[in-house]
């Protein structure tokens, strides 16, 4: 029975690390564009961190989990409606992670790329912080959207594939197409480019 757990417990480390599930912290992940980031994502919403509990995962009691719960303010990918709730599970290994519940509580209003759940009922933002945007309002008062690498790379590489699939760049973006710099993107700005990006996916 040990020995079962014990197997149990190192393949589940297995899945997890050839996942696409990845702690917040500590770790390295390939720097992913706007599109890659809406590719990979199988939902995206802006919402509010209604909870962040960090508890055992149901079936392997000795590895962490955050439980998040999220109002949904706005749907540009995937089931949920415009004022839903929904619960998603998030694996950590990070003590930081642990003490502070992945900072989700401290967040407020996020927009969110989220991977598809693993058979383990997980999941977590694409590109770790890359797929996890903090909304709030610039010196000029308007609202903002800056993700966990500062939006670095968000717009590398896409000049091409923007062109080949017709998406429509809201023009004060245009400046910042296959550059590398980071910085705040106006919010209906990068939402705009997302819904046509989903748009472009799903014809």
């Amino acid at each position: 029975m040990k020995f079962h757990h014990i197997y149990v417990g190192f393949m589940f480390l297995m899945v997890m690390i050839s996942s696409p599930l990845e702690a917040q912290r500590g770790a390295m992940t390939t720097p992913r564009n706007i599109d890659e980031l809406t590719q990979n994502a199988e939902t995206i919403v802006q919402c509010n961190i209604i909870s962040a509990i960090v508890e055992p995962h149901p079936q392997f009691k000795n590895l962490n989990t955050i439980l998040v719960m999220v109002r949904v303010t706005q749907s540009l990918k995937g089931n949920n409606k415009n004022g839903d709730t929904f619960q998603f599970r998030q694996f950590i290994w990070d003590i930081r992670d642990r003490r502070d519940a992945a900072g989700y509580m401290q967040m407020g209003e996020l927009i969110l790329f989220l991977n598809k759940n693993n058979q383990f009922g997980l999941t977590s933002p694409v590109g770790m912080g890359q797929g996890r945007f903090h909304i709030s309002r610039d010196r000029s008062g308007s609202l903002v959207a800056t993700n966990e690498s500062n939006n670095l790379a968000l717009f590398q590489n896409t000049r091409s594939t923007f062109q080949r699939k017709s998406v429509r760049v809201p023009e004060k973006l245009l400046v910042r197409i296959d550059h590398a710099n980071g910085g705040p993107v106006a919010l209906d700005d990068l939402k705009k480019l997302v819904r046509s990006l989903v748009g472009e996916q799903n014809q």
